[in-house]
């Protein structure tokens, strides 16, 4: 399929031409994405739907260029009356929304100063806290007896009590010797270093000045420090089973053994590991309602971080393994179970997008419920009888959605956060094509016409180039590779996903490995010529 505004592509890149007028309109007139506006945006994340299915609470963030600080909050909305409104407003963070009930929420917090748990009833009032830890928690998942939570708390793993772990940070704090002597990988991921502390899953009742037991004593790190899922922690239906990811080999920064690990909650036994047969990567374990199964993702090669994943469940009774979703070429994550225990949703690339799916359990089979644009945060709604999700676009930030689960009819929109952000904005118009790249295989990419597009004038063509190298552009609306945002200036933006992109099957995501210059360049200057 070309482009058929190909002819208005001129080679020719000046790119300082028609910068002075990003943020200038005539009065009256639509004007175009500024830098500023990226910020102004909420960003809605981490949807959480309430036990009846019936509401969503959700956390949108926003950020302030004055103080260069993004600070978190908790809203809720009616999936069917629609009706949205905002749950905390203190003078801190709020993440994490997790149901107690249907009428009371549980989440983490900076309000006390380092992260701890706190909740608050929907029908208003004030928060309360539910921890004082002198460590900062991470992670948390509650117990279906709503009387406790695993949680994962970063600790010092030679300190078997917080008291130990309270003197040793502020020895820390005191030192004037801030260096640190590192013998081993790994000591950094991405913006964050290690440290001597390790995250330990503690199992604590809630509101309780009980002890907490530590169920991962020792050198013990969970979640994976990379290549962990979406959700690392879950807990079994009676409230006696923690499942939690971990790679609990001697040298993590050299493979990708994550495995998935089960501990009772008494702390009587040591964690087991119920994957340990496998040497791929798994994570995202989540057990089904009824507790008969214990769902996961795994990537079957070793050292491959960029293999197709899989759904397995496992079966607590036999301990078998099943794969789930082996026939769908395309890698998964963000698991949610079907009240009911008979289908679990997920999402998965999808030809440049984020497709939602669902697949029965245990038959297998697999229908996609969602197929435009970018949806994450999938979960059963309404009894099990619809979808909801978070779904952007090229030209739309992150706003909250509700499908059929049988998926016939056009999602249903029930939030509009981000548009007083961009009231009057213009916004350019995506498109997309094919064409015969390396190999003589079907290469796929975007092109986003600039805002005002003229289709009688010529425009100067910027090509993206994304990393990874497994990776993909998508029909979303990136806070840093905005394709809104570098087609501002004037430009024809080409987003093409070559040899090695994900979304296009695991043949096509491998050809990349040892052939970088290869067919990715080749895929490249053929879409540019294709193009022109």
């Amino acid at each position: 399929m070309k482009s058929k505004h190909n002819n208005a592509v001129t080679r020719v890149a000046v790119v300082l031409f028609g910068l002075a007028a990003v943020c200038w309109s005539p009065r009256g007139q639509a004007r175009t994405l500024r830098p500023e506006d990226l910020f102004a945006i909420p960003r809605l994340s981490q949807l959480s739907l309430s036990p009846d299915g019936k509401r969503a609470a959700f956390v949108v963030k926003t950020h302030d260029i004055e103080s260069n600080a993004g600070s978190s909050k908790l809203w809720l909305a009616e999936v069917s009356s629609k009706k949205v409104r905002q749950l905390t407003n203190a003078d801190a963070s709020d993440w994490s929304p997790a149901w107690r009930g249907d009428d009371e929420l549980v989440f983490l917090s900076t309000r006390s100063g380092a992260a701890q748990l706190w909740s608050i009833s929907t029908r208003g009032g004030e928060a309360r806290q539910l921890t004082d830890w002198p460590v900062p928690i991470t992670h948390f998942v509650l117990a279906p007896d709503q009387k406790h939570a695993a949680v994962v708390a970063q600790v010092y793993p030679e300190c078997d009590t917080f008291e130990c772990n309270r003197e040793k940070s502020e020895a820390e704090q005191k030192s004037k010797v801030k260096a640190r002597i590192y013998t081993e990988l790994l000591y950094r991921i991405w913006d964050t270093w290690r440290d001597e502390r390790r995250g330990h899953v503690f199992w604590t009742e809630l509101g309780s000045d009980a002890q907490p037991k530590d169920l991962t004593p020792g050198d013990f790190q969970t979640p994976p420090l990379d290549l962990g899922g979406y959700s690392d922690l879950s807990i079994s239906p009676d409230s006696k089973e923690v499942a939690f990811t971990s790679n609990a080999t001697k040298t993590p920064a050299w493979n990708t053994n994550n495995d998935i690990f089960v501990v009772p909650v008494s702390g009587k036994k040591k964690p087991r590991n119920i994957t340990d047969a496998k040497k791929g990567g798994e994570a995202e374990p989540v057990y089904s309602p009824g507790g008969k199964y214990l769902a996961y993702v795994s990537m079957e090669r070793p050292g491959f971080e960029a293999d197709r994943r899989v759904i397995f469940v496992y079966d607590r009774e036999t301990g078998a393994h099943a794969a789930l979703t082996g026939g769908l070429d395309r890698t998964i994550s963000q698991l949610a179970w079907r009240p009911d225990g008979e289908e679990i949703v997920f999402n998965a690339y999808d030809r440049g997008r984020k497709a939602v799916y669902r697949v029965t359990v245990p038959g297998g089979e697999i229908k996609k419920i969602v197929e435009e644009h970018t949806n994450s945060y999938p979960q059963f709604a309404r009894g099990g009888e619809a979808v909801a999700f978070l779904r952007e676009s090229a030209s739309q930030p992150a706003e909250l959605f509700i499908a059929a689960k049988k998926g016939e009819a056009s999602p249903e929109r029930i939030t509009h956060l981000t548009e007083p952000a961009l009231e009057g904005v213009e916004m350019g118009k995506l498109g997309e094509f094919t064409f015969e790249g390396a190999n003589k295989d079907e290469v796929h990419g975007f092109e986003l016409l600039p805002p005002n597009f003229n289709p009688k004038k010529k425009y100067p063509m910027l090509l993206l180039i994304h990393g990874g190298p497994q990776g993909a552009f998508g029909d979303s609306f990136h806070p840093r590779w905005n394709l809104q945002m570098f087609a501002t200036p004037g430009f024809v933006v080409v987003a093409i996903n070559f040899h090695g992109s994900k979304g296009y099957g695991q043949k096509f995501c491998d050809a990349v490995s040892k052939d970088w210059g290869g067919a990715p360049y080749e895929d490249l200057m053929k879409g540019v010529d294709y193009l022109v």
